[in-house]
């Protein structure tokens, strides 16, 4: 791909991760660092089940729901410990530096999860790309990927906006403003810190689909630092 053409696509990265920072950070009042860590946990299980199964649509379910299910165990073991918000935005970051290092480390052929060999720093390449379902012989070229991205972002961005407007959006809002005052109200604000830490996950994990899909490669320095603070940059900005 032309160099041109890929420095434009590298806005692929942002906005699915940012829409994500938004909700979590924004709303919910949760400073997160790990987004990065299912942004790339997205982008793996999505390249892992599309070279296994050679169908995109039960691959995208995988880049979804993997992080976010890894998202309910890691908020489920930090928000009902109830540590305050700025050990949660450290433990994040931790988890995002340790994936990036274990991944790091998966050049080995035992690192194989079925024909998909992880490939450490050497990255997955030849990761299948989007196809009709059913037909995996009809599939979106690279530069398709800019307009399928825009138009995903839009879906969740008017998703997002909906879920705001509506009774979970107010509690969500509500805890960022006072949580203790929540909590009196009678709500458990440990479980919809998780039920929001869980949407941003599988948002973010949709954005390394996404990613994956239009460079048709993915490494560990998806997990970096610069993934890690570019999205929260653009978000405070």
């Amino acid at each position: 791909m032309p160099n041109r053409t890929r420095r434009r696509f590298e806005g692929l990265r942002e906005p699915l991760p940012a829409l994500s920072i938004d909700l979590i950070w924004g709303y919910a009042g949760i400073l997160c660092f790990g987004q990065a860590a299912f942004f790339g946990v997205g982008g793996y299980a999505y390249a892992v089940a599309a070279i296994n199964l050679g169908d995109s649509t039960p691959a995208i379910l995988a880049g979804i729901l993997v992080p976010a299910l890894f998202a309910l165990l890691l908020g489920y073991f930090v928000f009902y410990a109830r540590m305050s918000s700025i050990y949660v935005a450290v433990i994040t970051l931790v988890v995002t530096l340790i994936l990036y290092k274990f991944m790091g480390q998966t050049a080995k052929p035992s690192y194989m999860i079925g024909s998909a060999m992880l490939g450490g720093y050497n990255g997955m390449p030849a990761i299948p790309p989007l196809n009709l379902p059913g037909h995996p012989d009809v599939f979106a070229a690279p530069e398709d990927m800019l307009v399928i991205t825009g138009l995903v972002a839009l879906a969740v961005y008017i998703g997002l906006r909906l879920l705001l407007n509506a009774r979970l959006g107010r509690i969500m809002v509500g805890m960022r403003e006072n949580e203790l005052r929540m909590e009196l109200l009678g709500f458990d604000t440990r479980f919809y810190k998780l039920v929001a830490f869980v949407i941003a996950a599988a948002i973010a994990g949709l954005g390394g689909v996404m990613f994956a899909n239009w460079n048709a490669f993915i490494d560990p320095h998806v997990f970096g630092l610069g993934f890690s603070a570019q999205p929260i940059i653009w978000v405070m900005m």
